[in-house]
């Protein structure tokens, strides 16, 4: 599914990013946990293009997600923010710590950890410090 998925959307991602992002961002918006898995890949595939620049707008689509997490989309979402962590580590990163200082649901917080391996040793330390403090 995700290669089809992949094929079938590559002109619109290439072509018309600003409206794939609209559409990413409908999807991932509506109440349908089956529309919001669809945007969620779509996102990924979309941060994975090295053509596709605009990773602010990835995060401000992802955020909501992550402000009202839920396990429902757990492996999803780890995997989108793997493909985040692997291209902008550190914006990644600064992107999490803004995130989990809004929201410190245990749940997000295993998530993150459990994502931690992608990053440079760096940057890996200083999330783990971080997640450690908003533990205490």
């Amino acid at each position: 599914m995700t290669l089809l998925f992949s094929k079938g959307a590559v002109n619109l991602r290439r072509f018309s990013p600003q409206r794939w992002l609209e559409t990413i961002d409908r999807w991932i918006s509506s109440a349908d946990p089956a529309e919001q898995r669809l945007g969620i890949l779509a996102l990924q595939l979309l941060i994975e293009d090295r053509s596709f620049e605009n990773l602010p707008a990835a995060f401000k689509i992802i955020s909501p997600l992550l402000h009202e997490y839920h396990d429902l989309h757990r492996s999803d979402l780890r995997s989108l923010l793997t493909a985040l962590s692997r291209r902008s580590p550190n914006e990644t990163a600064y992107f999490l710590r803004q995130v989990l200082s809004l929201n410190t649901d245990p749940r997000l917080i295993k998530m993150v950890r459990q994502s931690l391996t992608e990053y440079p040793d760096e940057i890996r330390s200083r999330l783990r410090e971080f997640l450690q403090a908003l533990q205490r």
